[in-house]
Formats: structure tokens, C-alpha cells, sequence
């Protein structure tokens, strides 16, 4: 897996009668992304069903970004329900992840009313800071400004940090 990059889940979901056997949901993927370059599916490999096992109501399926991975750009895998007998699909009926880069940020320190990160950067290679008040924001938001790096460290001041009791921070890699 590549540093930073998390797992993404599809949850699909089966409403109306429940039964005791097991029901196999088919789909397609498409996408930005490319499969067994960019990512996998948990359990290995790339899937194109699902089963819900024997009363179940949800079924989950894991899209693993691989370390040979996106190159440093957003690639997209989704998830698109196909028709078939023994279902009907609902209004959603696809879903779509985004694998990012992300680097770790290797110090986070207070500086003048604000915040000071730094991480390991590449000459010539695009940055994205991105913050979250709460962990339990479901999105980021990226500041304005890409930052390109010039040398093996990069640095950036939140001057607003000051502005919030607390503040989460991740950095993306924009451009490889």
C-alpha cells in the first residue's frame, strides 16, 4: 500500500424480503483508476459480485490501493450495480472511490499564532494541504494554494490555525 493511502469500502445495501439464502448482487468497475495497478479488491484480486450472506441486509467490499499505485494522482474505481434477474436495482445504483497519495507529515509545531508542518517532499513534484476541524467531518478541505516542492523537505504555515480548538491536517500529492 502506498504511505498514507487508506482503504476504501462500498457498502451495498438489499431492502424488501430478506431471505434465509444467500443473494449474489453483479457489477461493474470503471474508473481512473486501473485494477491490479492501482488497486485490489480485499480478498485479492478484482471482483464483479457481491453475495449477502443468509439475512443479511449490507455487504461490504474493500478497494485496496496497491504501492505500485496511482503515480501521485487521483484515481477513481466505480462501482456501477448490474440488472439481473432475482433484483431490482434502486435509485443508486453506483458508487464511486478516489485514491489519493498522501505523505506523513513529519512535524507539526505552533509558530507565530499559527501551525508549522513540514514532510518529505520531491524537487518539482505538487503539494496539497488539506484540514478538518473534527474527525468526524466526512470531508477535507484543501487550501487554495499548491505548493511545489523545491527540495527533499516542504513547509507551510496555517496562519488560521489559531481560529479552531482543533485542527486536523493531511497532505496530498498532486502532481508526481
Amino acid at each position: 500500500m502506498r504511505d498514507g493511502s487508506v482503504p476504501g469500502t462500498f457498502t451495498f445495501f438489499l431492502t424488501g424480503v430478506v431471505t434465509d439464502a444467500p443473494v449474489t448482487v453483479t457489477f461493474t468497475l470503471s474508473g481512473t483508476a486501473l485494477p491490479y495497478v492501482d488497486y485490489t479488491m480485499s480478498g485479492g484480486g478484482v471482483a464483479s459480485s457481491i453475495t449477502f450472506p443468509p439475512g443479511a441486509s449490507t455487504a461490504t467490499l474493500t478497494v485496496l490501493p496497491t504501492s505500485a499505485g496511482a503515480g501521485g494522482h487521483p484515481g477513481t474505481v466505480t462501482a456501477s450495480l448490474s440488472a439481473q434477474a432475482g433484483y431490482t436495482l434502486g435509485a443508486s445504483s453506483s458508487a464511486t472511490i478516489t485514491i489519493v497519495d498522501t505523505v506523513p507529515i513529519l512535524q507539526l509545531s505552533p509558530f507565530a499564532g499559527g501551525m508549522l508542518l513540514s514532510w518529505d517532499s520531491v524537487a518539482g513534484k505538487s503539494y496539497q494541504v488539506l484540514y478538518k476541524d473534527s474527525l468526524t467531518d466526512t470531508n477535507w478541505t484543501g487550501w487554495s494554494t499548491i505548493l511545489a516542492a523545491t527540495g527533499p523537505t516542504s513547509t507551510w504555515w496555517d496562519a488560521l490555525a489559531g481560529s479552531s480548538s482543533n485542527r486536523f491536517y493531511t497532505v496530498e500529492v498532486i502532481q508526481w
